[in-house]
C-alpha cells in the first residue's frame, strides 16, 4: 500500500520498500469506576464517536484525535448494528460499543494514540480494561520511528507506563517472529475479547500480487471476486475493498459482529499479505481455524507464513442472542439475560490443541516452529510459523534485516521476565521470551 501521510519525517523514505507488517492494538472496555463517568454510558458505547461529520470539510473524531497523531488517514466507512469499519491509508480501524482495534502498516506511529483512545473511553463513560497489542518483525526495522526500534526498550516501556503488562516474543530473532503484549486488569473476568486468527504472509508469488497493481478499468470490487478473496468469507458479508495508485489493496468486511481484513503490499522485493478475522468457528468442525489458514493460503500462496490464533478460554455462546457466559446456562447478552437451553461451547485452547492440524491441512507447506501459551485470566495464543515445501526465501527477503532463515535444529528461546515471576508456558517449554 502506498502511504498518505503528509508529515515528511514519516513520508516512505526508505530505498528497500514499504514496510508491510502492521503494528495492531486492540483495547477493551468497561463501565467507569466513577459513577459521574459512568452515568454517560449509552448502548452504542464508543461508536458514538463514529457519527460522520455533518460539515464536509470537517473530520471524524477519530480522524483529528487518534488517526492523526499516529499519521494515517480515513479512506472510508462501512458500518453495521455491530461496529465501525474504517478503512486506512495505512491498514484498519473497528470500532465497537466497548471494544477498538487499529492495525497500521509503514512507519506509522501507532502508540501515539493511547492516551486519546483513553480520552475517547473516558467521554463515554468507560475505561480500559484488557490491551493487548501486536506486530510480526518489521522487514524493515532499521526504517522504523525510534520508539519501534526494541520491542523491550521502547513498545513495552510505553505501554507499561499506562498498563501493568507483560510483552513476550514468540520465535527466534532475526527469524520470523511475533510479538505480544498483554495487559489485563479484570476483576471479575465477565466479558470476553472472543478469538482472533491472523495470517501474515511473505514471499508471495510475481503472478498472484500483480492483480493488486491498479489497471484501467478493474475495480477493487472485481479483484475481489477474480482473485479468491470474496471465497474467503461466508455469503452476505458486507465487503469494503479499496485499491491504492499505483499498487496494493486493502478490504475489511461484516458478517454480523464478525470482521475480516485483508492488507496486500504486492511489490516484489517486499511482498506482503496479512488477513485477520474474530469470526468464531463452532465446535464439531474439524480443525476450522487450520481450514481456514489452507484456504487462505490457497489464495496467496506464500512461500512463508506466520499463523496466529489468540483467544480466551472457555467460552460458551447463545445461539439465539449472540451473548456469551462462562461455563454456565445462563446468556449475558444485554437483551436476553435469562437462562438458555440453546447454549453451545465454541473454541477453547483445549479444542485447539487438540484438534488443529495445520500441517496436515495444509498441501505443500510444514511447520517450522509451534508454540502455545496460556496466560492468568484465560488468555492463550497459539502461534505456528510455516514454509512452503518448495520455495526458498529471495534474495530480497535474505538481504532484509527482518529475513528468515530455515533452521530446523534452533533451540527454543529462554524465557527472561523483567516486570515478575511469571512466565508464558507451553507445549515446548519456554518458548517465548517476556519483558
Amino acid at each position: 500500500m502506498i502511504p498518505t501521510s503528509p508529515d515528511p519525517p514519516y513520508a516512505p523514505v526508505s530505498l528497500c520498500g514499504f514496510e508491510g507488517p502492521e503494528k495492531k492494538l486492540e483495547l477493551h472496555f468497561t463501565p467507569s469506576s466513577s459513577p459521574h463517568l459512568a452515568s454517560r454510558i449509552t448502548k452504542d458505547g464508543l461508536r458514538v464517536l463514529s457519527t460522520p461529520p455533518q460539515n464536509p470539510e470537517d473530520k471524524y473524531y477519530w480522524q483529528k484525535h487518534v488517526l492523526d497523531p499516529v499519521h494515517c488517514t480515513i479512506m472510508h466507512h462501512e458500518a453495521n448494528e455491530h461496529m465501525d469499519a474504517f478503512v486506512l491509508s495505512e491498514s484498519s480501524l473497528f470500532v465497537y460499543p466497548r471494544k477498538i482495534m487499529i492495525k497500521t502498516c509503514g512507519r506509522t506511529t501507532l502508540l501515539r494514540c493511547l492516551d486519546h483512545m483513553i480520552e475517547a473511553g473516558r467521554l463515554c463513560g468507560l475505561e480500559v480494561d484488557v490491551v493487548l497489542y501486536s506486530r510480526k518483525n518489521f522487514v524493515f526495522p532499521d526504517h522504523q520511528p525510534e520508539e519501534y526500534l526494541s520491542f523491550s526498550e521502547g513498545e513495552v516501556q510505553l505501554l507499561n507506563k499506562r498498563f501493568p503488562g507483560h510483552g513476550y516474543v514468540y520465535g527466534k530473532p532475526g527469524r520470523d517472529h511475533w510479538h505480544l503484549y498483554v495487559a489485563d486488569m479484570r476483576t471479575d473476568n465477565v466479558h470476553k475479547q472472543g478469538t482472533t486468527l491472523e495470517v501474515m504472509m511473505h514471499d508471495l508469488p510475481v503472478e498472484v500480487m500483480q492483480q493488486f497493481f491498479q489497471k484501467e478499468g478493474v475495480s477493487a470490487e472485481l479483484v475481489t471476486e477474480t482473485s479468491g478473496i470474496a471465497r474467503l468469507m461466508p455469503a452476505g458479508t458486507i465487503i469494503d475493498p479499496f485499491q491504492f495508485e499505483p499498487c496494493g489493496y486493502s478490504m475489511n468486511a461484516m458478517f454480523g459482529d464478525a470482521y475480516y481484513t485483508i492488507h496486500i503490499t504486492p511489490e516484489d522485493h517486499c511482498s506482503y499479505v496479512s488477513f485477520e478475522t474474530n469470526a468464531r468457528p463452532t465446535v464439531g468442525e474439524a480443525a476450522p481455524y487450520s481450514q481456514l489458514i489452507a484456504q487462505v493460503a490457497k489464495v496467496f500462496r506464500p512461500g512463508r507464513m506466520t499463523a496466529v490464533v489468540l483467544g480466551h478460554d472457555p467460552v460458551e455462546r447463545c445461539p439465539c442472542r449472540q451473548g456469551v457466559t462462562l461455563g454456565g446456562s445462563e446468556c449475558d447478552d444485554d437483551v436476553c439475560r435469562s437462562p438458555c437451553s440453546k447454549m453451545v461451547k465454541t473454541e477453547s485452547v483445549q479444542h485447539v490443541k487438540e484438534e488443529e492440524s495445520v500441517a496436515s491441512l495444509l498441501d505443500g507447506y510444514h511447520v517450522h516452529k509451534k508454540f502455545v501459551s496460556e496466560f492468568e485470566g484465560g488468555q492463550w495464543v497459539i502461534v505456528h510459523t510455516l514454509a512452503s515445501d518448495e520455495k526458498v526465501p529471495t534474495v530480497s527477503s535474505l538481504k532484509s534485516c527482518g529475513s528468515w532463515l530455515l533452521d530446523q535444529t534452533q533451540d527454543d528461546p529462554i524465557v527472561v521476565d523483567g516486570q515478575s515471576d511469571g512466565e508464558a508456558s507451553g507445549d515446548e517449554g519456554k518458548n517465548a521470551m517476556a519483558f
